[in-house]
């Protein structure tokens, strides 16, 4: 699915976890789709959310050189779904074929820079 970057649903997915960013908290799936209009029982929602979260994240990488969707996690494990680190590798922000620990790891160092580069002190 090819969303327009300008859509509504992009713009409110950005201002949604950029919030969440300036409080320094996460946000998981199940809280973030009923707001921008999706369900994360249905898989084309997933999807489409799926595509949603690329594309913010193409466009927090231009503005801030931070991934945003790092603050979106999955309810039960509070860890990113396996299309975050498939973005990463994707964008040059993490090699392919790294061990769960150092998944883990760029995880945690970019959820830091997305809290860092929206610290609302600075």
């Amino acid at each position: 699915m090819n969303i327009n970057p300008d859509s509504e649903v992009i713009q409110k997915t950005l201002k949604i976890i950029e919030e969440r960013a300036s409080k320094k908290q996460l946000i998981n799936y199940g809280e973030l789709y009923p707001e921008i209009g999706l369900s994360t029982e249905s898989p084309e929602d997933r999807k489409t959310g799926a595509d949603v979260l690329g594309e913010v994240n193409i466009i927090s990488l231009k503005e801030k050189g931070v991934m945003v969707s790092a603050l979106v996690v999955l309810g039960g494990q509070h860890y990113p779904a396996p299309g975050f680190f498939e973005f990463a590798v994707e964008q040059g922000k993490m090699n392919s074929g790294v061990n769960d620990f150092q998944r883990l790891d760029f995880w945690v160092q970019e959820v830091k820079k997305v809290f860092e580069a929206y610290d609302q002190r600075g």
